[in-house]
């Protein structure tokens, strides 16, 4: 760190050091930025860094994007942003230490004598107010977001289309910044991204982008390439009763802030998702979609949207990497990194439409195995075929019951009330805009058939993953499962001649909705293999 600016920070650190002398002053930091809070202001020093996509190592470049950040931000909170100051040391040379002040300087004035440091001043905003806290304190409200959209459409509407030599340039800039992005995460530590996750959203990119080039690219003609925010997301949003404010934009990149629409938004619809509103996100591209009026956003978006929670698993990863980060904070940052990343994976996984995810299979084939990682990976519900049995029967779930008692439990008329209910646990996911996964041997057809009806009247997509495995592993695999009390599944290897002569090979499923995933191999080999089956399937 230079000297100069351990000076500046430690003169910013004390509440002395401003004219309006606050009682307290609070130090955050973020990877491109020390902030400090001294009510009723927050001040801001660029760090003088380059990381790639933004450099902040001279003081000139600092100042430009102190400006800049100003006169951005206006756009969409206008009274938040007050000016740039400068820290200036004002001592004679044969001062015995330097003597700092803080001095207002006019965009485009000449520099003050013995400038060390220059200081972006903000109002502060009340806590309270802050669209991510509200939704932590469970205070957020319908209305609130409704208000938030209507900001952002307005926004959006008012931002005319780039020119065509700078609009055109958007797209080809977007696929540069996710190899880089791809790049840079081959560099972490499996802890953050493993190499089965980082190959997996590659590939999954590499599909869309083959399927849906022609469309992204024509964004640019259509209009939609536009200088908006660049950095939408929650933390940014505030309001109180009679404003929206979104502060905070991408001041430092004009290529990463003169983008899609459908990537400003998918921004926040990523950020709305990580914390547990996907009806809110959903809402977000609805609206947008029909209003703007853009059609085709809901189809893009969600490419963007696996792009967008990338960055963010970077940019936490850089966070993680902060020299004067605490280790509770490096632990923190490390852990959302990863939270971002499968994030990402989940948007592969996903569709156009809610997805309904068969695992099928005959007894001991592997299937729940995948399904629980399809669920991992997905962050939707799982819906077991031996869970929900044992519950509709009243039965304990790792019970291992008599001949007599498994006799019923597997009964006729109790496995239809268990496909039935499977079902209508599919349905009503699906009916509210979600994705879900079912975990079932799927033996008969007209099971089979019977959720393929449901699917279609639901406009679901449904996707079958078929486990599959020689006689001999699945024997082996229910000889070591009668030893487990960690079991759900009452089937046992003398059941295994009876339940194979009931399976009914799926033979009638078109080979585009029909997975197949010999598991005979290593656990870690079927996951790969199932995920680079669901890379190509990207619509």
């Amino acid at each position: 760190m230079h000297p100069h600016t351990s000076l500046v920070l430690q003169f910013l650190s004390n509440p002395t050091s401003y004219p309006h002398q606050p009682s307290v002053v609070r130090r955050l930091e973020t990877h491109a930025s020390w902030v400090f809070i001294a009510p009723p202001f927050v001040y801001k020093v660029k760090r003088p860094v380059d990381l790639g996509f933004l450099n902040f190592t001279s003081l000139a470049h600092r100042r430009h994007n102190c400006e800049v950040e100003v006169r951005l931000n206006r756009r969409l909170a206008e009274d938040v942003y007050l000016g740039v100051l400068a820290v200036c040391d004002g001592s004679e040379p044969s001062s015995p230490a330097p003597i700092l002040r803080l001095q207002s300087v006019p965009e485009g004035a000449p520099a003050p004598a013995g400038t060390l440091e220059w200081v972006l001043q903000m109002k502060q905003l009340p806590a309270d107010g802050f669209l991510l806290h509200r939704l932590r304190a469970g205070a957020a409200t319908l209305t609130d977001f409704d208000r938030v959209v209507d900001r952002l459409l307005k926004f959006y509407r008012a931002q005319p289309a780039l020119p065509a030599e700078l609009s055109s340039a958007a797209f080809p800039r977007v696929r540069k910044h996710i190899e880089d992005n791809f790049e840079a995460a081959r560099r972490m530590p499996p802890a953050v991204i493993t190499p089965q996750r980082l190959a997996f959203l590659e590939s999954g990119s590499a599909a869309f982008l083959r399927q849906h080039a022609a469309l992204l690219e024509g964004r640019a003609a259509a209009g939609w390439i536009r200088d908006v925010h660049g950095d939408l997301h929650l933390e940014h949003i505030h309001l109180d009763e009679q404003r929206v404010r979104i502060y905070d934009c991408l001041e430092f990149s004009d290529e990463l802030r003169q983008i899609d629409v459908a990537a400003d938004a998918a921004f926040l619809a990523m950020d709305l998702d990580y914390h547990g509103r996907g009806d809110w996100s959903r809402q977000l591209i609805a609206r947008l979609s029909r209003e703007l009026p853009d059609p085709d956003l809901p189809l893009v978006v969600r490419w963007y949207q696996a792009y967008r929670a990338c960055v963010r698993g970077k940019v936490e990863h850089l966070r993680s990497l902060s020299e004067t980060a605490s280790v509770a904070e490096h632990a923190a940052a490390q852990q959302r990194a990863t939270g971002y990343f499968q994030l990402a994976s989940r948007y592969v996984l996903s569709g156009r439409a809610p997805r309904i995810l068969a695992f099928a299979g005959q007894i001991a084939s592997g299937k729940s195995a995948l399904a629980e990682f399809a669920a991992a990976e997905s962050g939707w519900p799982l819906l077991s075929s031996d869970r929900t049995r044992k519950t509709l029967a009243g039965v304990e779930l790792h019970h291992r019951g008599t001949e007599s008692e498994r006799a019923a439990l597997y009964s006729a008329e109790l496995t239809q009330h268990v496909y039935g209910a499977l079902c209508a646990g599919a349905q009503e996911r699906v009916r509210a805009g979600e994705s879900v996964i079912l975990d079932a041997t799927f033996s008969r057809r007209a099971d089979r058939a019977a959720l393929s009806r449901l699917a279609d009247a639901a406009g679901a997509e449904l996707i079958w993953t078929f486990a599959e495995a020689a006689e001999e592993t699945r024997r082996q695999r229910l000889r070591e499962r009668a030893s487990r009390s960690d079991v759900v599944s009452d089937a046992r290897e003398e059941d295994l001649g009876m339940l194979a002569a009931r399976f009914e090979a799926p033979d009638e499923l078109p080979p585009a909705s029909c997975i197949r995933i010999d598991t005979s191999t290593t656990l870690q080999k079927s996951q790969t293999a199932w995920l680079a089956e669901m890379a190509r399937r990207q619509q």
